[in-house]
């Protein structure tokens, strides 16, 4: 699995509700908050299951790309399209 650059994004359309993604910004894939599966902090050092929800931003690890990361993560999508993402 390759590591790729993505950013919080609104998808959402003028007048429609925010709805916010990772996008990978080489590819402009959206992936949605419920496909990231995994978290990888301290190097791979720990990795832990998430359940996260579509479009929600008060989630604590969004709130830590948000917050810590500046909008930006490191993202990798394997073959049964689960993402993890990289602290």
């Amino acid at each position: 699995m390759e590591k790729q650059t993505a950013r919080i994004v609104n998808i959402g359309l003028a007048g429609q509700p925010e709805h916010a993604v990772l996008q990978i910004t080489e590819n402009l894939k959206c992936v949605q908050f419920s496909e990231i599966k995994y978290v990888s902090e301290n190097e791979g050092a720990n990795i832990r299951q998430v359940s996260l929800v579509d479009a929600v931003l008060d989630q604590p690890e969004i709130l830590y790309i948000l917050n810590v990361l500046k909008h930006t993560v490191e993202v990798s999508i394997n073959e049964n399209n689960e993402a993890t993402i990289y602290f």
